[in-house]
């Protein structure tokens, strides 16, 4: 059987949503496509109409799993929060219990966090315009890289943020949807990282240097709840405007 036989044999639906994800396709298989949608004279707007449905329906899974890594996320964070208690209160004996899994802790809520801001900053891919300024694995990788992750990181995040509340629609709709809220999470993670680098190689041991330590970690998870709150509001949103494009 030829390749032509096989996209023969495929539903108006199926060869709609090829058409829509052309670009994922060969030299060969975009001819074969096209031929074949000229062929069952599939218009752009019945094209148009399946795509925006396969998209709902992606929005809906990664919206889904988004959410349930969020939680962990979130439970994660407030956690880490409950961990500095005593800069609040003056002591706590479950802050300090907390501690003795403060390493596991935020291994286990860096780890959540960047898997739903891969998925969080995958979705902006589906909707509007559906351009992004960095490639999704970026979302990822830029943690790891020296330097690059001094900024790299805060870039998506911003992106993220306001691409999420404008959908993704343009640049000219960015406009009055910015936030300080990634930049304070930003300054705040990158103070933590350096008040514990600085006042462990040079054994620091007054507890007013770590007063500011845990004061800055405490401000990076309480802003880094409201954004992934935040975000994940605003891209809920996001499958029913899609709904309403199949519909149209």
């Amino acid at each position: 059987m030829t390749a032509e036989e096989i996209w023969r044999e495929k539903s108006d639906d199926e060869v709609s949503a090829a058409m829509a994800a052309i670009d994922d396709y060969t030299e060969v298989g975009q001819q074969i496509i096209r031929e074949e949608v000229a062929r069952r004279g599939l218009t752009r707007a019945t094209i148009a109409k399946v795509d925006a449905g396969l998209r709902a329906d992606r929005i809906a899974r990664a919206v889904r799993w988004q959410s349930t890594i969020a939680t962990g996320s979130v439970v994660a964070l407030v956690l880490n929060v409950l961990t500095h208690l005593p800069v609040l209160t003056g002591s706590s004996t479950f802050a300090e219990g907390l501690l003795r899994f403060n390493d596991v802790l935020y291994a286990v809520t860096g780890l959540l966090f960047v898997a739903w801001l891969h998925r969080a900053y995958s979705n902006l891919t589906l909707v509007g315009t559906r351009q992004v300024t960095y490639s999704t694995a970026w979302a990822v990788g830029c943690w790891f890289v020296p330097f690059l992750n001094l900024s790299r990181p805060y870039a998506i995040v911003d992106e993220l943020w306001t691409k999420s509340a404008t959908k993704n629609t343009g640049e000219a709709s960015t406009r009055g949807k910015r936030s300080p809220i990634p930049g304070l999470w930003w300054v705040a993670l990158l103070g933590t990282a350096a008040v514990e680098m600085i006042g462990l190689r040079a054994g620091v041991v007054a507890p007013t240097f770590w007063k500011t330590y845990d004061i800055l970690s405490l401000s990076a998870a309480v802003f880094a709840i409201v954004l992934v709150r935040r975000v994940n509001r605003n891209q809920r949103s996001f499958r029913d405007d899609l709904v309403l494009d199949e519909a149209v």
